[in-house]
């Protein structure tokens, strides 16, 4: 998509001529995503259903690039958000950040498990910028 600037003035009083301001924006996959990813500061978490709202927004980018090759990544990579979103709806005010889900799986000794969320988040931040 092309975006254009509004007309900005006319090149002499007496003319019928216009300066058009043209502002052309290039419009990516990327560009029409919804949530971001949240800026992380010193001393704060990452918020966990901001992270996997963004998250979430990758995974239709892999239709993209060929849905039958990138089925398996596309796959993992769903999963990983689902078992992270599962977990946080257990309790979103003790899990409301990433850092306080692991803390929660090294607490009940789980955070190695293969299927542990604290694993998922591993592979999950492994397939995102």
């Amino acid at each position: 998509r092309i975006r254009f600037g509004p007309l900005t003035k006319k090149l002499r009083a007496d003319s019928e001529c216009f300066v058009v301001d043209i502002h052309v924006q290039a419009m990516t996959f990327f560009s029409e995503t919804k949530h971001t990813f949240p800026a992380v500061k010193e001393g704060e978490g990452i918020p966990t259903q901001q992270f996997l709202l963004a998250a979430s927004e990758i995974v239709p980018f892999f239709d993209v690039l060929g849905p039958t090759a990138f089925k398996p990544v596309k796959s993992d990579i769903s999963g990983n958000i689902k078992r992270l979103q599962e977990k946080y709806d257990t309790s979103p005010d003790s899990l409301a950040t990433l850092q306080s889900i692991v803390d929660s799986e090294m607490a009940e000794g789980k955070e190695k498990g293969s299927y542990s969320c604290t694993v998922g988040l591993l592979w999950l931040k492994r397939c995102v910028p």
